[in-house]
């Protein structure tokens, strides 16, 4: 038969992570603190953190923060004026998100108004040099037209004077 298991407790906010790993540096060498000790001290920090926050959450529950209620429970520490430090505030967190998605929604937005003006220059462009290009082929079917006008005009002419010439000849 197994124990009876106690359902954890689970505090009515989330406190906050430990900080993070400080890498090793001169410093640490220095005061002969490895990065394996600095983990685990930092880990007690922790610890000491989440069981401080839950304690503060578990006497503020129980106090309440209303004048009476503290009347009743003198035993219990008095809520504090100031906010807890380790309390995790939600609605700011939540803005910060909301901030977040909305700049990344406008970075978004921005890079496709960027793409859609490089299209369009790029289309612009295409549509410049195709009309380069046809105005182009406009003026050289016009060259070649005016050079077979002129060599038909003097094919005429020489057609002409060789017809003299044999006018002339039968004479």
């Amino acid at each position: 038969m197994q124990p009876y298991e106690y359902p954890p407790i689970v505090p009515l906010f989330m406190p906050p992570m430990p900080p993070p790993l400080i890498q090793p540096s001169l410093f640490h060498l220095m005061n002969n603190q490895h990065p394996q000790q600095q983990h685990y001290v930092r880990g007690v920090e922790a610890r000491v953190d989440y069981t401080a926050a839950v304690m503060q959450a578990t006497e503020n529950a129980h106090a309440g923060r209303r004048q009476n209620c503290q009347r009743h429970n003198a035993h219990a520490a008095p809520a504090p004026a100031a906010p807890i430090y380790n309390c995790v505030n939600v609605d700011f967190q939540q803005n910060n998100v909301i901030n977040f998605q909305q700049e990344a929604e406008e970075q978004q937005w921005q890079q496709l108004q960027w793409e859609a003006q490089q299209a369009e220059r790029q289309a612009a462009e295409e549509w410049q040099h195709v009309q380069w290009a046809a105005q182009q082929a406009e003026r050289q079917a016009a060259e070649e037209q005016l050079q077979l006008q002129l060599m038909a005009e003097k094919a005429e002419r020489q057609a002409a004077q060789e017809e003299l010439l044999r006018q002339e000849a039968d004479h």
